[in-house]
């Protein structure tokens, strides 16, 4: 494994988070199955955010649909059912 990888590894384990790959890029995925009213970035998502900058990432809400931005990655907050 790959130094990198094997960080990123150690790093899933400590904030997680569901992490996909698609091509090169890394899509950050948190599930927050609550009702919402404003977006809201858990802490976890927000360091994996500034560390390995992926250009978006998706939160599932239980009914909450919302477009945010942390830095460079856009975040769409969308229901559960959506997927």
């Amino acid at each position: 494994m790959e130094k990198r990888q094997k960080s990123l590894a150690v790093s899933l384990l400590k904030i997680l988070l569901n992490i996909i790959k698609i091509g090169e890029n890394l899509i950050p995925i948190e599930v927050k199955y609550t009702n919402f009213t404003s977006p809201k970035l858990g802490r976890s998502f927000i360091n994996f955010a500034k560390k390995y900058k992926p250009p978006r990432g998706l939160i599932l809400t239980k009914g909450f649909w919302e477009e945010a931005k942390i830095n460079k990655t856009d975040v769409l907050f969308a229901p559960v059912w959506f997927i």
